[in-house]
């Protein structure tokens, strides 16, 4: 674990906007939303990438349409052309990845290698962008995280594997050896089982990592989180979480 030395784990607290932050009614993961959380300060943005028939990573959560638009389908099966007249909750399109980060230089994207390939196309991209330093990259498969390090090299951050993350509840401050990402990004409980203890804080703390945890839109969750010593929420309320981190002097936001 290298979290410190990273510009997207530099700040002494990461407040997410999750999939942009969908306050009154901004649909996820899109312009409108990853805009209104720059509009309110923030710097640190979540969104999850597919990848389209023509190879363009998009920011969408879904494997299928029809959630979010009046269409159905896998995403995968569609070019960027065809997405073009779709509207994510009939209001806004489905952006290009590589779209938002040039739109919003001021934002860090927290990214979710939701689609298969995409772990081997957002490497070019984000050398192609020069913006190896604007994210942290994570996924639910460990093979698809292992991928993408590899293309990637060190010096783009990336949360734990799945793997990672049951070497370190099971191992603990022994668990070093075994860890290659930077943050710990994990719910706070799984299937009832609570996972942001004392003891994991203070294992990935050991090796010099972070602890985030998601998705987090309970104020008293929010203050009982922070007092444990997390390093970063994710969250959907992202007024909430401003106003509990200005409140408590660890608002870096703009």
């Amino acid at each position: 674990m290298r979290a410190a030395v990273h510009p997207f784990l530099a700040t002494r607290f990461q407040a997410v906007a999750h999939r942009g932050g969908t306050l009154f009614g901004v649909p996820e993961n899109t312009a409108a939303a990853f805009a209104q959380a720059a509009s309110m300060g923030f710097t640190f943005v979540e969104t999850d990438l597919q990848l389209t028939a023509d190879g363009t990573l998009v920011a969408f959560h879904d494997d299928t349409l029809e959630r979010l638009t009046d269409t159905a389908g896998p995403i995968s099966a569609r070019t960027f052309a065809d997405l073009a007249d779709l509207r994510v909750d009939d209001l806004e399109p489905i952006p290009a990845f590589a779209d938002l980060l040039e739109a919003f230089p001021s934002l860090v994207f927290n990214v979710d290698l939701k689609g298969a390939g995409t772990e081997d196309l957002l490497p070019p991209l984000l050398e192609r962008m020069g913006a190896r330093g604007r994210v942290c990259v994570g996924s639910f498969s460990s093979r698809r995280l292992e991928r993408f390090r590899r293309l990637a090299g060190s010096r783009v951050a990336t949360s734990l594997t799945p793997a990672e993350l049951v070497r370190l509840v099971a191992l603990g401050p022994s668990a070093g050896p075994w860890l290659r990402g930077d943050v710990a990004q994990i719910p706070r409980r799984h299937r009832g089982i609570p996972l942001v203890t004392p003891r994991l804080l203070r294992s990935t703390h050991l090796h010099g990592g972070k602890v985030h945890v998601w998705t987090v839109n309970n104020v008293a969750a929010m203050e009982e989180l922070i007092d444990s010593g997390v390093d970063g929420l994710v969250t959907d309320r992202i007024d909430e979480l401003k106003t509990v981190l200005q409140r408590r002097g660890l608002w870096e936001g703009a």
